[in-house]
């Protein structure tokens, strides 16, 4: 429905209003029907040959390595958001394929990874791969900054970078050796709130080729994220985009360091990130590699509600995350001239995983 997506920004939209908080109207929905089984079982992912660590993920299909799946036509992947529920982005996934009609049913297979942390405790239900040795992979939550695996950090066992851990499973569905996916034609990596910080995140510095050998069609949508990277150095400010002035850059020195931009420095480590800075020979390969690829970014009308973080997100890129989505995608448009990647404002939606609705298929 176009007219649920029509822009209402304005600027200085963010508000503490009542309808923020608590929306007068919803976009569309489904219930989640999933039977408890997808709920209780965690499976495991291998990443590497004879390895102790796996990623754990939920399935609306059960295991993804050991059965053919004939049907599947769509893999949709949802990352969760900084509580780590993925089982409920599961639901919200299953739910939203639902709601569209280019697959039916039963060819749409959805995938929820759940980027563990030590504060998860034991994981009941644990199902790995190769038997009952292998362990599910955390990430470290609070150091440097919390949620670490949303910017390509290393697991604390293993030393497998979370982006990582995402290119072994896009290769799984799109290369497919084991014959499990024959009839696969399109994958989704789809992200709300923390999970859409690595949605854009990873699209940008990903050195898979499956994103852009068309090998099968591949899309990423990064939903309601907090903060963006930035291509450059230049913010918005003063009706455009400009370097910040000295005095803002002295107050907040890391603006552009990772995972706000690309700049070299910070303490915020990724060696993933640094590896395809390298890979793709520079910064500007990588970035003119980023804006030809298909990325979707969906904000709710009614995440409005002000944030008070961290000053390279609240002094530089706007004050909630409806603007924030507004001038980062103004940005691309602005400075590179970009044509494929793609904006959409869901009306009467607030910080919710409701905006999956509107993932493209």
């Amino acid at each position: 429905d176009n007219n649920e997506l029509q822009s209402s920004y304005e600027e200085g939209i963010c508000s503490n209003a009542t309808d923020a908080v608590h929306p007068n109207t919803f976009p569309r929905y489904s219930l989640c029907t999933l039977p408890p089984a997808a709920f209780e079982n965690v499976h495991g992912f291998p990443l590497k040959d004879g390895d102790d660590w796996e990623l754990a993920y939920y399935s609306n299909m059960g295991s993804i390595t050991t059965v053919v799946k004939a049907d599947v036509r769509f893999v949709f992947i949802s990352i969760h958001g900084s509580s780590r529920n993925a089982d409920d982005y599961l639901c919200a996934a299953h739910s939203a394929s639902r709601l569209q009609a280019r697959y039916p049913p039963e060819s749409v297979l959805v995938v929820a990874p759940r980027f563990l942390a030590p504060e998860d405790g034991p994981l009941d239900g644990f199902r790995p791969s190769r038997g009952q040795g292998a362990l599910p992979l955390r990430w470290n939550e609070t150091s440097p900054i919390p949620h670490t695996w949303r910017y390509g950090a290393d697991s604390i066992q293993g030393g497998i970078s979370s982006y990582a851990a995402l290119d072994a499973l896009l290769e799984h569905f799109a290369l497919d050796p084991g014959g499990l996916y024959p009839m696969l034609e399109t994958i989704a990596l789809v992200g709300h709130s923390a999970g859409g910080q690595l949605a854009q995140r990873y699209s940008l510095l990903s050195q898979n080729t499956i994103l852009d050998d068309r090998l099968v069609t591949f899309r990423s949508v990064a939903a309601n994220p907090r903060s963006y990277c930035y291509l450059d150095q230049r913010r918005p400010g003063g009706g455009g985009y400009k370097v910040p002035t000295n005095d803002s850059v002295t107050r907040c020195p890391r603006y552009n360091e990772w995972q706000w931009g690309l700049a070299e420095g910070g303490n915020v480590t990724a060696p993933y990130k640094d590896r395809a800075i390298e890979s793709s020979g520079g910064v500007d390969n990588l970035k003119k590699r980023f804006l030809q690829r298909s990325v979707t970014y969906l904000a709710g009308s009614k995440d409005i509600i002000p944030l008070q973080g961290t000053c390279e997100d609240d002094s530089f890129q706007g004050g909630c995350r409806l603007e924030r989505a507004h001038l980062y995608y103004e940005s691309l448009q602005t400075l590179y001239n970009s044509t494929k990647h793609v904006f959409k404002e869901v009306k009467g939606s607030n910080h919710v995983s409701r905006s999956y609705a509107y993932v493209p298929c």
